[in-house]
């Protein structure tokens, strides 16, 4: 049985520019930069063979642009991460 470390470790392999951006059950969705899609396309009929060959667990794959949705989320994400890390954060506290 492929685990989620093995399908993100042979992505990782095939596209380093890729980022794990969500995982929906069994579903991983990356983000790739705009600068790197010449490389992702170049890179299609590797991720055929590894779904026709079972290789890595990867069973279905697709490629699309973000939506205005997707870029509204993750905007919205990093500036949630950002203040849960200032949360984190020492801060000085006047007596």
């Amino acid at each position: 049985m492929t685990t989620v470390k093995q399908v993100k470790e042979f992505i990782k392999e095939l596209l380093p520019f890729a980022t794990l951006q969500t995982r929906y059950n069994s579903a991983l969705v990356f983000q790739i930069p705009d600068e790197n899609i010449d490389a992702a396309l170049k890179a299609i009929p590797k991720l055929d063979e590894a779904k026709r060959d079972g290789k890595a667990g990867i069973t279905d794959w697709e490629l699309n642009q973000a939506s205005l949705e997707d870029v509204f989320l993750n905007v919205i994400k990093r500036k949630t991460n950002r203040i849960i890390e200032n949360e984190d954060s020492e801060i000085e506290v006047d007596d």
